[in-house]
């Protein structure tokens, strides 16, 4: 149904088109209104008319499925970030055993994850709704951030997760900020 709606959107846009094919045909049949050849501007007018009014439909059907198509990956992807971020914070709560390397490399790559869509994509307006209670449940405790070195998993002492979130927030809007610069610069 929506996708009818969506068609007669473009067939609005198409009848207008088509209408003025038709007056400019119009004009014409009514310039050579002493010649035969005057019924041929009217049917050329009315098919100009009818044709903008069909192409129209047509147009706008495919924009709607274009507009759907495009709305459900982004809903899904959505959803798989959510996922992920859900994944992240349980793993936090948690915590990490230090004897057990599968613990230390879930800890830190839900490290990696939170700093990544909470720190680095902090400007990105389809995600910033999703991410601001994940990023509000990194805020609420202190948690250690782990980093692979040398072969083995390390806590950095003294560091913060909800540090490393800011600091990539900071780094993120002041990439923005300069991209911004340069295209509106003169």
């Amino acid at each position: 149904m929506k996708l009818f709606f969506n068609g007669l959107g473009g067939a609005l846009r198409g009848g207008l088109l088509g209408f003025g094919g038709f007056f400019v045909l119009g004009l014409l049949a009514s310039l050579t209104s002493a010649h035969p050849i005057t019924n041929l501007f009217g049917k050329l007018g009315v098919l100009v008319l009818l044709g903008g009014i069909v192409l129209g439909f047509i147009s706008g059907v495919k924009e709607g499925k274009a507009a759907a198509v495009k709305s459900a990956a982004a809903r899904s992807r959505a959803e798989q970030v959510r996922k992920t971020l859900e994944s992240a914070v349980a793993t936090l709560r948690r915590g990490y055993d230090s004897r057990s390397v599968e613990s230390m490399r879930a800890y830190e790559e839900a490290c990696s994850n939170l700093i990544y869509f909470c720190g680095e994509r902090a400007c990105d307006p389809t995600l910033r709704t999703l991410v601001d209670p994940f990023r509000k449940a990194c805020y609420e405790r202190t948690y250690t951030v782990l980093v692979y070195r040398g072969g083995r998993y390390e806590p950095l002492i003294g560091t913060e997760l909800a540090e490393e979130i800011q600091k990539k927030m900071r780094q993120a809007a002041k990439e923005q900020q300069a991209a911004y610069d340069r295209r509106h610069t003169y």
